[in-house]
C-alpha cells in the first residue's frame, strides 16, 4: 500500500468504504505483488489525480528495470508518451498502426484513433456567462466537507480539484441530495434569474430542481448493468415516458434512441443490456441520462 500512497489508510478498512480512486489503488496495489513477466494495465489512471500517477508511473519504471513486459491501455496520449516506447492503434476492433511512440505527433495518432482528421479544437475562451446559475454557502459534513462555499455562473465550467479523499466526491453527493449536509445552503437560479434557496434531501429532489449527477463511478452508481438501454436513459425522467405508473415501452425505446444518436452510443439497439457495452458507451448511456 505504501509504494501507492495507502500507507495513511488502515489496512483492514473495507474496500467497499473507500472512494472509487483509492479503490484503484488497491486493485493496482494487488497487481504489483507476485513474480510475473507481464503486466496489462486497462485504463489505470481513469480516477487517479496527478499524484497518484505519479505514484503509479515511478512502480512502472520499477517493472520495467526488472524486466517485466508492460502493456498499457489509455486514451491519454500525454502519459502514453511518459511511458511507452512503442504504440499500437485499435480502431473498431482492428490494428490500425503499430510503431515507435515517437515517431508519431499526437494529431497523428488521434487522427489514426477515429479514423479522419479531427479538425480544429474547441475553444471555449470567448462564451458568454450570464447571471449565477448555482450557488454554494459554508456547505459542511462531519470533517469530509467544511465550509465549502462557491458560485456558477451560467454558460461556466467550473472545476473542482484536489488529491483523492480531500473530498470532492463528497460535495458533489451533498450538492445532488444523496448525503445529507450538517450546515450550509444550496441556491439556483430560477426562470427569471433571482436565486431561490432549496433543500435537498434526495437525488429526486435534486432533479426536480434541474441538478443532475454523472457519478464518478460508473458501474457502481451511474449504471443498471443487467438493465437495457431503455431502462437506463428513462430513469433519469420517467414522466416522459410513463403514465399512471405504466411505462410506454414504445415512448420508452424512442427516448433512448433519441440519446443512442446523439451520443453515437456503439450498440445493437435500445433494448441491449448496458452490461454488454464498452465501457466509454456505458459512460455514454450514464451522459445521455
Amino acid at each position: 500500500m505504501a509504494q501507492v500512497g495507502l500507507d495513511a489508510i488502515d489496512p483492514d478498512t473495507l474496500v467497499g468504504n473507500l472512494g472509487i480512486g483509492h479503490q484503484q489503488m488497491v486493485e493496482i496495489a494487488r497487481n504489483l505483488i507476485g513474480d510475473y513477466r507481464v503486466l496489462i494495465l486497462d485504463e489505470p489512471t481513469a480516477m487517479l489525480t496527478a499524484r497518484e500517477v505519479d505514484l503509479l508511473f515511478e512502480q512502472i519504471a520499477r517493472l520495467k528495470a526488472r524486466g517485466v513486459a508492460l502493456v498499457y491501455i489509455s486514451h491519454r496520449l500525454e502519459e502514453l508518451r511518459r511511458i511507452a516506447k512503442r504504440v499500437a492503434v485499435l480502431r473498431n476492433g482492428r490494428l490500425v498502426h503499430a510503431g515507435p511512440m515517437d515517431a508519431l505527433s499526437s494529431d497523428q495518432l488521434g487522427t489514426l484513433m477515429v479514423g479522419h482528421e479531427i479538425g480544429e479544437r474547441i475553444d471555449l475562451g470567448e462564451r458568454k456567462m450570464g447571471g449565477i446559475a448555482l450557488k454554494v454557502d459554508g456547505m459542511t459534513r462531519g470533517s469530509v466537507v467544511r465550509d465549502v462555499s462557491f458560485e456558477v455562473r451560467a454558460g461556466e465550467i467550473f472545476g473542482v480539484s484536489g488529491l483523492i479523499g480531500a473530498g470532492r466526491t463528497e460535495l458533489m453527493r451533498l450538492i445532488y441530495g444523496t448525503d445529507r449536509a450538517d450546515g450550509g445552503t444550496l441556491s439556483i437560479a430560477q426562470k427569471g434569474g433571482a436565486l431561490r434557496t432549496i433543500s435537498v434531501q434526495s437525488p429526486s429532489n435534486a432533479v426536480k430542481n434541474g441538478i443532475a449527477l454523472i457519478t464518478e463511478d460508473r458501474k457502481g452508481e451511474g449504471t443498471l448493468l443487467s438493465l437495457p438501454i431503455t431502462a437506463n436513459v428513462s430513469l433519469g425522467n420517467v414522466g416522459a415516458v410513463a403514465k399512471n405508473g405504466i411505462v410506454d415501452a414504445r415512448r420508452e425505446a424512442a427516448l433512448a434512441q433519441t440519446q443512442i444518436d446523439a451520443m453515437r452510443i456503439r450498440t445493437s439497439g435500445p433494448a441491449q443490456a448496458v452490461a454488454e457495452l464498452s465501457g466509454g458507451n456505458q459512460q455514454k448511456v450514464v451522459i445521455g441520462r
